[in-house]
């Protein structure tokens, strides 16, 4: 068990953001838990539903279909690891997860994380009402350690769905008192209603306007980062911060409504019921997490996901005759042959793809993976100041393979501009302001795009320079580089978060403008 439990603590951290399958090693060790779990989820009804939405309705099906077997295979993983009817060794599994979720509760405090801060610890409170029946005497100092972390880590829905937990009333009194004091000592109500209450009611909009336009379906499991800026609901705070880039729906209702439409909202009730049937103690928790955050969203939460709640999950009602399909042994191999080619059509272009990617080989990385958006914006973005006729055809196929990112529609222009395609650029800029109204990049291109209007030049210069105060430093002193303001963060740029990668720093070249 000691090794199981150091793998899955490892699985948990280091694939609990994008950081993980980005760097290459990384990617290699997703693609054998993912191999190693096949035989397991290949049996699976819920699995082969998920495959054909993707292949056949989903958006982006390169995107969706990768993510499916991640998602899947990681969920399996989790479960198989620790999975045991043993009363001793379930003693073992619960210890195991305190130890989980106190190293990820003592990361998060010192802000060492790879994934957003307090998203993992969404499960902690699932997992109290899996393992303990409320709070008492003998767990009583486990409650307070957790209790300690939640109050001091910014999640306010992991502290509700902790105190759900508790199933004492004495406790819900006082933790009536700790959510006042949160407030009064973390931050005040009325700036959590402007930063978090309501961003999310413009998010739960969009994602209705999402679910509306493809209700059946959705737009493919995992497209959600690519596909939202589309119909997200224009304020002028659209999330938590002002230049933020909507990843997911903060909620997982929203959320998977989005990507799979009904599909998505009948898979979260039927995982509602099962836990309903074996353990009713965790539904509140549970239901908690999802209304007022998004719990299932990176592959480390499908690993928890399926370490936590499948151990208890022993009847399955009215769903037991399709939970698994009853074929024999012959056709079980042909399904498991299925998912292996399936998967190395995924998987090898993928893998080879990004080992170039990595290596800064981008004519072979797209050789391998045609139909990656990345890596012909990577092309374009570094061609934008040496040839820009070439810039513009890779940075045209990014925008042809996913439509709906700002930063590749930004670029387009930029590249546009200068081969004097003024109608073009101002077109893909339009849409780019439209998508992602809080960029000065794009108001201060646009500017340049209707030069011959003052009006509008004056205007936009405006609205660049108020929105990203650097421009006016880079405008003004070209010796100042673009680096010092512009590219990807340390943990990739959360633009394009939805692509699960990060590479080397983009920076936008203000100058081949300045000198059009």
């Amino acid at each position: 068990m000691v090794w199981e439990f150091l793998i899955l603590l490892t699985a948990i951290i280091f694939w609990g953001s994008p950081i993980g399958i980005s760097n290459f090693l990384g990617h290699c060790g997703t693609v054998v838990i993912c191999l190693s779990s096949l035989k397991t989820v290949s049996k699976n009804l819920l699995f082969w539903l998920l495959i054909l939405i993707s292949i056949f309705f989903a958006s982006e099906p390169r995107f969706s279909l990768e993510y499916v077997l991640y998602a899947s295979c990681f969920f399996c993983f989790g479960f198989k690891l620790l999975i045991t009817n043993d009363e001793k060794d379930c003693k073992t599994r619960r210890i195991a997860f305190f130890l989980i979720f106190l190293a990820i509760s003592i990361l998060d405090y010192f802000h060492i994380c790879f994934a957003e801060r307090g998203s993992l610890l969404l499960w902690m409170p699932v997992y109290l009402s899996l393992y303990f029946d409320g709070i008492n005497k003998k767990n009583f100092w486990i409650y307070l350690i957790f209790g300690g972390f939640t109050f001091f880590l910014n999640k306010i829905s992991t502290l509700i769905a902790f105190i759900t937990s508790f199933k004492n009333k004495i406790f819900y009194l006082i933790s009536i008192l700790s959510i006042i004091a949160y407030f009064y000592l973390r931050q005040d109500f009325a700036t959590f209603f402007l930063k978090s209450f309501k961003p999310r009611i413009h998010i739960f909009i969009s994602c209705l306007k999402g679910f509306i336009d493809k209700p059946f379906f959705g737009h493919g499991f995992g497209t959600f980062a690519l596909d939202f800026p589309e119909y997200r609901a224009h304020a002028k705070i659209l999330g938590g911060r002002t230049s933020e880039y909507v990843i997911h729906g903060h909620n997982l209702f929203s959320h998977l409504s989005f990507e799979l439409g009904i599909i998505g909202l009948l898979f979260i009730f039927v995982l509602f019921y099962l836990i309903y049937l074996n353990k009713p103690l965790a539904l509140i928790p549970l239901i908690t997490i999802s209304l007022f955050d998004s719990p299932l969203v990176t592959f480390s939460q499908y690993l928890i996901a399926g370490a936590l709640l499948v151990p208890f999950i022993q009847n399955y009602g009215l769903l037991e005759k399709i939970r698994l399909f009853n074929v024999n042994k012959i056709a079980k191999n042909i399904l498991l042959t299925l998912s292996i080619i399936i998967s190395c059509y995924s998987f090898i272009p993928s893998l080879v793809g990004h080992y170039f990617y990595s290596t800064g080989n981008l004519d072979n990385a797209i050789e391998w993976d045609k139909n990656n958006s990345l890596y012909y914006f990577t092309k374009g973005a570094k061609n934008l100041n040496k040839d820009t006729v070439k810039s513009e055809v890779d940075l045209k196929k990014a925008v042809k393979l996913s439509l709906s990112i700002p930063y590749f529609l930004g670029f387009l222009s930029a590249a546009q501009l200068a081969n004097g395609k003024t109608k073009e650029a101002k077109i893909n800029l339009e849409k780019a302001m439209k998508l992602d109204g809080r960029d000065g990049y794009w108001c201060l291109l646009y500017a340049y795009a209707n030069y011959d209007n003052k009006n509008i030049v004056n205007e936009y210069i405006s609205k660049a320079y108020k929105k990203s105060p650097e421009i006016k430093q880079l405008i003004e002193d070209p010796g100042k580089s673009s680096n010092r303001y512009i590219g990807y963060s340390k943990g990739g740029d959360i633009r394009l978060a939805g692509f699960y990668r990060t590479g080397e720093k983009i920076y936008f070249p203000l100058p081949i403008l300045r000198n059009d």
